[in-house]
């Protein structure tokens, strides 16, 4: 009688629709729907009650294993087995048929880490390892760079930084000091004023001590050197106060020019009085 009645709500239930016509169907069926499954349980509870007002002593215990191994079958062994054997079916169909798993990925627009395109996972591992190389390029180019200016020869230091110029801000580990560090040590003059007007040098770049280019200049004795980093800073410095104190003024008469349009208008003078001619007077 279940394998009947199931299948016949399963017919009946309720579907989420939107016009009039389907909605009075739906009313009409959820009644019906509702009627149905009150008188089975009503008729299965009478058939129960019947029964137990019927068994004899002798056949409760028999009837009550009976009840709990139906009520073990129906809720744990049918479900567990059920659902063994259908992910075990699942598993074997999207290990076949790799298509079914990714229509549905878009499907249900679930998609786990390991639904990334088979290319993208072996072009990931090749991205890390030519990002390690240019690393490990980059600081071989920055020791030999700074190899070359403790050396001395600066034509290949402005041939390497005309090709890779973020190299001249760096210190390598190692090395006590930068590139422009070593040209103020070799007090050569020209080449600082190149790293620094051309390719933009930091003179503020501390050494492995602590020392900018202006202090090593100052503790070296070399007074050309220090003369030009000593107005060169002072320039910079110039600049930044010019800069703010220009955005200062901008800030006070924007609050003066806001202050001035929120004040009220002032008062208008009186009208001149009315004068009256009298002709004949």
């Amino acid at each position: 009688m279940v394998d009947l009645v199931a299948p016949l709500l399963f017919i009946l239930r309720p579907q989420q629709t939107y016009s009039a016509s389907s909605l009075s169907k739906n009313t009409a069926k959820m009644v019906v729907f509702w009627i149905l499954f009150v008188i089975y349980n009503c008729l299965a509870l009478y058939i129960v009650m019947v029964f137990l007002a019927n068994v004899s002593d002798a056949d409760g215990n028999d009837w009550f294993v009976s009840v709990m191994f139906s009520l073990l079958k129906g809720f744990c062994l049918e479900p567990l087995g059920t659902a063994f054997v259908l992910g075990t079916l699942v598993t074997i169909v999207i290990g076949c048929r790799p298509s079914i798993r990714k229509r549905a990925c878009r499907t249900t627009k679930i998609c786990p880490l390991d639904e990334e395109d088979p290319q993208q996972q072996q072009q990931q591992p090749q991205k890390q390892h030519q990002h390690q190389q240019q690393q490990q390029e980059q600081q071989e180019d920055l020791h030999k760079l700074t190899e070359c200016a403790r050396d001395g020869e600066w034509d290949l230091v402005f041939e390497m930084l005309d090709k890779s110029p973020m190299l001249l801000n760096e210190r390598p580990p190692g090395f006590d000091y930068a590139v422009l560090h070593l040209a103020v040590i070799h007090d050569n003059l020209e080449v600082v004023s190149t790293l620094i007007n051309r390719y933009h040098a930091d003179p503020d770049l501390p050494s492995r001590y602590g020392e900018k280019a202006l202090e090593i200049a100052k503790n070296l004795g070399h007074k050309d050197l220090y003369r030009i980093l000593s107005q060169r800073e002072g320039t910079d410095q110039t600049t930044r106060m010019r800069s703010i104190c220009t955005v200062a003024t901008l800030g006070t008469d924007h609050k003066q020019t806001t202050s001035l349009h929120n004040q009220p208008p002032p008062p208008q003078p009186p009208p001149p009085p009315a004068v009256f001619t009298f002709f004949g007077s």
